[in-house]
């Protein structure tokens, strides 16, 4: 196509206007009527003529906006010119070379139709080819002929051969000419396929994308439900702690009240320390009978009625103690037995819990909340642990040392009373608390299982 000048053209006085008007069209000067239809039989030049505008465009006037159509190729740059005119609207001038007029489909002659009046302005250009005149190329559009058939026809003939030995003859220029034009579509269509090539690499390359964030996405969404799932059971495992936590203050209160119970008992072994000593200063009061009511004293007799007054309220504190110590031992074996259980059942969950939030955390690279669900699980873990472990095992021996301590004050005081010598009345029952309480192992409030 670069061969193609206006130097190289063969003119004649045939076709020398029409060489004149494309000259000026490639020096954008200003030619009336528009558009210019060059119409002459194959091999007249008219390729040549059109090509020879494009390279004389490109070499002194590259800002120009150029478009060069064929049967064969209607660049998709043109055809967006139909949606969008905003290139030759923009453009300081503009050129439309259509050639092979006769040759166009229906469809590019309906699309041409459109783009055709954008070139009729100031400083634009629109230079159609045919072999045919308009009227006479079938499916040509209305407007587009009505166009044409108001601009100006410039008829070109075929050049004679120059008489010389080495001239060409005019059936080699007019291949030539063919020739030229092929390879113009050639090199279109070349660039066109090496467009549809980069086209499908870059969708090649989207479709990978789109594979790669659609797995990311999954991926994502699979964390974001295990990480809702984590979140809902540490809230149950709080919860589960703070009432643990309820059933350790619980325990202490009863502990509390363990410890005023045995201030009591206390208060009730010194009762019985006074009697003890009150009958020591006079064994043999409990065992005098007097032959006559009336050889005792009325005082003696009001003593001695008190006195055994006083050992039957001592018993009976005694009774009432040692049951209210019994229930009160019974109810903290229960309460250790059940916090012990409790506590074990939770310090797995919270291990477990933690464990799965662990895998989760190296399993997820990118940093996020689970992480500190995981440092918090880890906290609570740990609290849940030695409140277990510690605190509960701790006050549960010491409750048991001193109800231990309380149970046997009491059996020495019992023993002290119902054994003496010589006591009148029927010996009394061995009581349910004269063997001590044995002390739990240490390992016992860990709870079943364990």
């Amino acid at each position: 196509m670069d061969r193609f000048t206006f130097s190289t053209f063969v003119t004649n006085d045939d076709n020398r206007e029409t060489v004149e008007l494309c000259l000026a069209v490639a020096n954008l000067q200003p030619i009336k009527p528009q558009p210019l239809l060059l119409l002459g039989d194959s091999g007249a030049g008219k390729t040549h003529l059109l090509c020879a505008i494009v390279n004389h465009v490109k070499k002194h006037a590259p800002r120009t906006a150029i478009a060069y159509v064929t049967a064969r190729d209607f660049p998709t740059a043109v055809r967006a010119l139909a949606e969008d005119d905003g290139p030759v609207t923009r453009a300081h001038s503009a050129i439309l070379l259509v050639d092979q007029l006769e040759k166009l489909a229906p469809d590019l002659l309906d699309l041409l139709a459109r783009i055709a009046p954008l070139f009729l302005e100031e400083n634009r250009y629109l230079i159609i080819a045919s072999q045919t005149k308009p009227e006479h190329v079938p499916g040509v559009p209305a407007p587009l002929l009505g166009l044409m058939q108001s601009g100006r026809v410039a008829r070109i003939e075929k050049a004679a051969a120059p008489a010389t030995p080495s001239a060409l003859s005019q059936d080699v220029l007019q291949l030539q000419s063919e020739n030229a034009s092929l390879r113009h579509e050639l090199e279109a269509a070349r660039s066109e396929m090496a467009k549809l090539a980069n086209a499908a690499d870059e969708l090649a390359r989207l479709q990978e994308q789109f594979v790669k964030v659609e797995t990311d996405r999954q991926r994502l969404e699979r964390g974001h439900a295990v990480f809702n799932e984590t979140l809902a059971e540490q809230r149950i495992l709080e919860q589960e702690v703070r009432s643990l936590q309820r059933a350790l203050e619980e325990t202490r209160k009863q502990r509390d009240a363990c410890q005023a119970d045995s201030s009591a008992l206390a208060a009730a072994t010194a009762e019985l320390a006074r009697l003890r000593k009150q009958l020591a200063a006079d064994p043999a009061a409990l065992d005098r009978t007097a032959p006559a009511g009336d050889s005792i004293q009325p005082a003696d007799q009001d003593e001695l009625r008190q006195a055994k007054q006083a050992v039957k309220d001592a018993h009976a504190e005694l009774d009432r103690w040692a049951l209210k110590a019994q229930a009160i031992l019974q109810q903290v074996e229960l309460n250790r037995a059940r916090l012990a259980e409790d506590s074990e059942i939770q310090l797995q969950r919270v291990l477990a819990l933690r464990q799965r939030v662990e895998n989760l955390t190296a399993t997820v690279n990118e940093p996020g909340p689970h992480e500190d669900i995981a440092r918090q699980l880890r906290d609570i873990a740990d609290t849940a642990a030695q409140s277990a472990t510690t605190d509960a095992e701790t006050r549960i021996q010491a409750l048991y040392a001193q109800l231990l301590h309380a149970a046997q004050a009491i059996q020495q005081l019992s023993d002290r009373v119902n054994d003496r010598p010589n006591a009148p009345g029927p010996a009394r029952p061995r009581p349910w608390y004269a063997d001590p309480f044995p002390l739990p192992p240490n390992n016992a409030s860990k709870g079943p299982g364990s």
